[in-house]
């Protein structure tokens, strides 16, 4: 309905500018595309002379499966974290899997196959009767996020506006809410300079872009936004992260910001689970993938069988089972 309304106001002469991260959109609507990268006009092409691949290569600098930041020439094998009998939902089979220290582990399937609730049922912001988790070979109690936190388990939420940030803070205040004890004297003060500086630091590492840590977390982009998110965990020292559609709503340049800041953190150790509904980051960034399938892990796949084939074979498959304790499919 936009898009004929849109159309109608083309042809009675009115000239319209369509801002839009969709670029699926931007081929079915314009004639005309302004390309912007990093502030600046980087180049001007008619809709019916550009290709989708050459639009993203525009938007990125580079070809966009260089988007995607090499994988681990030899997977680690240190088991991180050990998680038995999650369940999405009452009437779901329980599902079971093992993360590596140095690894990304996707959670693939399709909307309401219980990805995103098999892990807030891991953190304990779900009910999880009879489930078992065991961190670096020790036995942990998750019965709520704060238990979750305490073991060094952080999320980032499938919606950072809503349930990742407080928009309305600052960076500063984001960055710091859930990690004040680090600033707090003996006073029971906290110390403004230390948190000042932490939060530089941080957000140096990972280049947000931002005047300063006191500028308010609602004027950031959406990749800014995310990266704020990031910055609070490693605040924490949380080994393990959760990852809940982190690209959703930012364009392909800041796309590939997060994933290098995600591969970097494995490199130094973090063990990271990646829930994504595209296909193609899922491919291009995780290591395994355990593919949902009614509420539970259907199968684990890795080597040549993560492909995008082989996941929605078994994302849709009507005779998909549960899989076993640590069972994998290779290759």
């Amino acid at each position: 309905m936009l898009f004929r309304v849109m159309r109608q106001l083309r042809d009675d002469g009115i000239g319209i500018i369509f801002v839009s991260h969709h670029l699926e959109e931007i081929f079915e609507i314009c004639d005309r595309i302004t390309i912007l990268r990093d502030g600046a006009n980087v180049g001007l092409t008619s809709v019916a002379e550009c290709s989708m691949d050459h639009l993203v290569e525009m938007m990125v600098g580079r070809r966009i499966e260089n988007s995607f930041p090499p994988k681990a020439a030899h997977a680690s094998r240190v088991v991180r974290l050990e998680a038995r009998h999650l369940r999405s939902r009452g009437d779901a089979p329980t599902s079971d899997f093992d993360l590596h220290a140095g690894e990304i582990l996707g959670f693939a399937g399709l909307v309401g196959s219980g990805r995103t609730e098999t892990a807030l049922a891991l953190i304990g912001a779900l009910p999880c009767p009879g489930k078992s988790v065991t961190m670096d070979g020790q036995a942990i109690t998750l019965s709520d996020p704060a238990a979750a936190l305490r073991a060094g388990i952080g999320l980032l939420p499938e919606n950072r506006k809503t349930e990742g940030l407080i928009l309305s803070f600052s960076i500063r205040e984001n960055v710091s809410i859930n990690n004040l004890d680090q600033y707090t004297g003996k006073s029971g003060l906290i110390d403004r300079s230390k948190e000042h500086e932490k939060t530089l630091s941080l957000m140096q590492a990972l280049q947000v872009k931002a005047p300063g840590d006191e500028t308010a977390t609602v004027t950031l982009s959406g990749g800014n936004q995310q990266k704020v998110v990031i910055a609070r965990w490693l605040n924490r020292r949380c080994p393990i992260l959760i990852f809940d559609e982190p690209t959703r709503g930012i364009d392909v340049g800041a796309k590939a910001e997060i994933y290098r800041l995600m591969r970097n953190l494995t490199e130094e150790g973090y063990a990271i689970i990646m829930i994504s509904s595209e296909l193609p980051e899922i491919v291009g960034m995780c290591d395994r993938v355990a593919v949902f399938y009614r509420g539970a892990i259907s199968t684990i796949l890795e080597g040549d069988a993560l492909n995008a084939e082989e996941i929605m074979r078994h994302a849709t498959a009507s005779l998909a089972k549960p899989v076993a304790h640590g069972e994998s499919i290779h290759a």
